[in-house]
């Protein structure tokens, strides 16, 4: 991807359904969390600015039809903006790091839970009378303190 564009940038952006829009750039890879999808920009209407819910934008650099007017840009956001493909890169991995770790962790409480145990060598057996089918409900509440 180029250089991305800077803060506060308009852009006249393609919204599908033949509708486009202005919208200004507030901020960069938000994360979709319905789905999971990282996008380019985090935009808001212009010029209606961050007002309501509905009103902010998650585009990526492929539906920016033209620039209507440049952001402020210098030396430090140059700097701070070439390098966050990589972070991005960084974080992507560190998150499919946990959410594999998380799958494996959950992956071995239903086994516990479902009576099945695994040794070190990793044979598989039963868990004694009862104790592997021991659910316990936790009052969210509750003063563990």
């Amino acid at each position: 991807m180029e250089q991305l564009l800077a803060l506060g940038t308009v852009v006249k952006a393609d919204l599908g359904e033949k509708s486009t829009a202005l919208l200004m750039i507030a901020g960069y890879y938000p994360r979709d969390e319905r789905n999971g999808r990282v996008y380019d920009y985090l935009t808001v209407m212009y010029p209606v600015g961050m007002t309501l819910q509905a009103a902010v934008q998650m585009i990526d650099s492929s539906e920016i039809l033209s620039v209507e007017a440049d952001g402020y840009l210098d030396e430090t956001t140059q700097a701070f903006t070439r390098g966050l493909p990589e972070l991005l890169q960084i974080t992507r991995d560190a998150v499919l790091e946990e959410i594999r770790n998380g799958q494996e962790q959950w992956k071995d409480s239903r086994e516990e839970a479902d009576g099945t145990v695994k040794d070190n060598a990793g044979s598989t057996g039963t868990a004694g009378a009862g104790e592997g089918n021991v659910s316990r409900v936790v009052d969210p509440n509750q003063d563990f303190g």
